[in-house]
């Protein structure tokens, strides 16, 4: 101990110093009394919160705890509007693909719509964003991708993105952008790497990312103008979707449905989207996002708890305002008033401007947001040039060249079997062009017409009149693709390592006429299409429409919002609606009901073609896919041909198919008495049912729209809703399916025909010529019986005025 005196002195600091340490630090768990906190930072409440009850602490019993004591749930409470600060991005985006998917395919490709802009974002530095990938197939070298706004070129991009996605941050610069209506272009120019034959031009493809394309803005507290340039800016989501989001605390007041369902169809209007939808929710729900826009209707009493900074005007008088999207609140479209009668006067003045009165024609539809431009309604008798219908002329040196227009015809069209319109086609060819080329006319995705193309010396087109059934022509919009084949002695050879030409060998001009011809007009009913087509639900606009919901939630509120407001923005105008209980006398009046089908009168499932039994057979289907047993496959095998009536019934069915192909008749033109319609027994893989049929007494028009739950209702409304979608209503029933995504119409039979044009001969003899080449046998009998007459007519004259041997 002696001999390291200094060693030991060493130890003894460390282990001192080691001691003070471990006193300094707190105990793990420290039994001494609390000591009293530093005020902590206040920790802000969600956007919108539910209130908590303070909590008041009972006084203590001495060596007695209190029991707990279990508390009964509360009811639902409308939760303020809170006004708490939240983070925001310093950057707005502006989502521009109006499709859940936007592809550019073949050699040519050209896609065009438009958006709108707030005043404030066409002032504010913009940059574009724009993703793609495309075909490992094509040709980087000679493909391209132009992007245009406003018709400014804002690049030409090479088409190089096989191996993993191109983004594209493109500044854009003052000027391009303007307020209101911007016109978005996309052209792309597309060639294969190794093949040169027609059939190769289906493998080239360039695929536009819709989360990933948009316009981003430097600043993001902008502030609209008005109500109508906020609702009309809302734009769309990363998946082409438009979402109006309702916060209506008196949900369950018949006037107040009533003047919300006007208010809906304004909104509508104002929007034009293709794919929108409502839905009514709480306010916790209304938080901003891209192609969402939340709106807060009540009277002053019933939002003045809920809405810290509701103005104090609407006590007295009704308002329509944007709250400002200050304090981390997004913008919120506010109305309110002292009673719902103000706030109906309130709703009509807002949506005035949209309204289009029953005496002024509609020239136009509207499909500028996701297909630009607007569609011409087509009459009879019309020469429409392509250029005012959106095509440009092009000067083509590949092989398969495609462009489109649209074209919408009234509800009442009723030519499908005999009318004919013309093409007026100005083209023209080099002499490499070989015959066997074709020039191919389609109409909604079905071939039309077919243009050989002969001469071997090339040749130009002026004015060739090119003939076009009507057969696949509906009501509504319609598009029509004009599609040019073209081969050549190089194709045919492709020699490797010859570069893609350049010289143009076909032209389309933009002088290319559309004739239209006069054709029958009659209305038919029961059918879908009108809803779908124009929105009509009665020969009889000026027929006011009777909403009947017998549950008011918000589900079922807002499968009726989605599809009324789909029915005005196919219509382009408002419509009257009241609302009505199921359980009261309709009358002969138009009437549209919405609900589940446990909530739909028996009456009703009846007059639409609906069987009653799938009021407690049409549930959601509940567990995983049934099994099937063993020998199910053989016994359905053993059933089908017991029912279907051997050889001799199976014979008769492929000779029906090959008449129907082969000379395009089919059994039911040859029958003298219309089928009847069958009764349909939903499947439960069924989401939604939109049925119509007629009233009683056959005068008036009565829609259904079904589902099994609320949920389902609302989820198939807003499916069917989709733009792609709505437009194939058609027939007397039709069947939407969530979970694939898929649509299926039944053709209504037993139809009642309503003249909706002022009576004239030339109508009537177009409207004899399509029924009679609908009903062939009543055509023979027609023909046979003039036929005999003239025989008739012929021997009696020839009895009195011939010379006897």
């Amino acid at each position: 101990m002696t001999r390291h005196p200094k060693l030991l002195l060493t130890m003894l600091g460390c282990l001192l110093a080691l001691t003070t340490g471990v006193r300094a630090q707190p105990a793990l768990f420290d039994m001494s009394p609390e000591r009293p906190a530093a005020p902590a930072t206040p920790v802000i409440p969600p956007l919108l919160s539910r209130p908590r009850p303070a909590v008041v602490p009972e006084p203590s019993v001495p060596q007695m705890p209190a029991p707990a004591v279990p508390v009964a749930p509360a009811a639902p409470v409308e939760a303020p509007l809170s006004a708490a600060p939240a983070p925001v991005e310093t950057v707005s985006r502006h989502y521009l693909v109006p499709s859940a998917s936007l592809v550019l395919e073949g050699e040519y490709d050209r896609r065009g719509w438009s958006v709108y802009l707030m005043d404030a974002e066409a002032s504010t530095p913009a940059k574009l964003k724009l993703a793609f990938r495309n075909a490992v197939v094509i040709a980087p070298e000679v493909s391209e991708l132009q992007i245009l706004i406003n018709g400014h070129p804002l690049a030409q991009e090479r088409i190089a993105a096989a191996d993993a996605a191109t983004s594209l941050l493109l500044d854009i610069a003052p000027g391009i952008l303007q307020a209101g209506v911007n016109r978005i272009e996309l052209i792309a120019s597309q060639r294969h790497r190794t093949d040169c034959d027609i059939r190769s031009t289906y493998d080239l493809w360039t695929e536009i990312d819709p989360k990933e394309t948009y316009l981003s803005f430097a600043s993001s507290t902008i502030t609209p103008l008005s109500v109508a340039e906020a609702i009309r800016a809302v734009g769309v989501d990363e998946a082409g979707r438009t979402q109006f989001k309702i916060w209506m605390p008196g949900l369950s007041q018949t006037n107040a449905t009533s003047n919300v369902m006007r208010l809906v169809q304004g909104v509508s209007l104002f929007g034009s989207m293709p794919n929108q939808s409502f839905q009514f929710t709480t306010g916790a729900d209304l938080t901003e996002a891209p192609g969402q826009l939340g709106m807060i209707i009540g009277t002053w009493s019933e939002l003045q708890p809920l809405v810290p900074d509701l103005p104090e005007t609407a006590r007295a008088a009704a308002i329509a305002t944007v709250l400002p999207a200050s304090e981390g609140r997004g913008r919120l479209l506010l109305i309110s008033g002292p009673s719902w009668e103000a706030i109906g006067s309130a709703i009509e003045t807002l949506i005035a401007s949209v309204d289009r009165p029953i005496t002024v024609p509609r020239d136009l539809i509207d499909t500028q947001r996701w297909k630009d431009p607007a569609a011409p309604i087509l009459a009879g008798g019309e020469i429409m040039p392509l250029s005012q219908m959106g095509v440009q002329t092009v000067e083509f040196s590949g092989r398969r060249l495609r462009t489109s227009f649209n074209i919408a015809i009234a509800p009442d069209f009723y030519a499908n079997a005999y009318g004919e319109a013309t093409l007026l086609l100005d083209a023209a060819y080099t002499p490499e062009v070989k015959p066997g080329s074709h020039i191919d006319i389609y109409i909604n995705g079905n071939i039309a017409s077919t243009l050989p193309i002969k001469t071997t010396t090339g040749g130009v087109f002026s004015k060739l009149p090119v003939k076009i059934p009507l057969r696949h022509i509906r009501a509504g919009v319609n598009e029509i693709w004009i599609e040019v084949a073209l081969e050549t002695d190089a194709d045919i050879a492709c020699m490797p390592g010859t570069p893609a030409g350049q010289n143009p060998r076909f032209a389309l001009f933009d002088s290319s006429q559309w004739v239209m011809p006069q054709f029958a007009r009659l209305g038919q009913s029961p059918t879908l299409a009108g809803i779908a087509s124009v929105g009509r639900y009665s020969p009889n606009p000026k027929i006011p429409l009777l909403l009947s919901i017998d549950h008011l939630e918000a589900d079922t509120l807002g499968a009726a919002a989605t599809f009324i407001g789909k029915m005005a923005l196919s219509a382009g105008r408002l419509s009257q609606v009241e609302m009505v209980s199921a359980t009261q006398a309709l009358g002969e009046r138009p009437a549209l009901f919405v609900g589940t089908i446990a909530q739909m009168p028996p009456k009703l499932l009846t007059q639409i073609g609906v069987s009653p039994s799938a009021v407690n057979s049409w549930r959601p289907q509940m567990g995983g896919p049934s099994t099937q047993n063993v020998g199910t496959t053989d016994a359905m095998d053993k059933w089908r041909q017991q029912v279907s009536g051997g050889e001799i019934t199976d014979a008769l069915g492929r000779l029906r198919g090959w008449i129907g192909r082969r000379f395009d008749i089919s059994l039911e033109s040859l029958s003298l008495l219309p089928e009847q319609d069958e009764i349909f027994q939903p499947s439960s893989n069924d989401t939604l049912l939109i049925g119509q049929g007629q009233s009683p007494e056959r005068t008036a028009r009565w829609t259904a729209v079904i589902a099994p739950t609320p949920a389902e209702l609302l989820e198939g409304a807003v499916g069917l809703a989709q733009q792609d979608k709505w437009q194939l209503l058609t027939g007397r029933m039709t069947s939407y399916r969530a979970k694939i995504d898929e649509v299926t119409n039944r053709p209504a039979h037993d139809i009642v025909f309503v003249q909706t044009v002022a009576p004239s001969f030339s109508n009537y003899r177009l409207v004899a010529a399509n029924w009679l080449s609908t009903n062939i046998l009543f055509y023979s009998a027609f023909v046979v019986g003039l036929c005999s007459l003239l025989g008739l007519a012929t021997m009696l004259m020839l009895s009195r005025m011939g010379r006897r041997s």
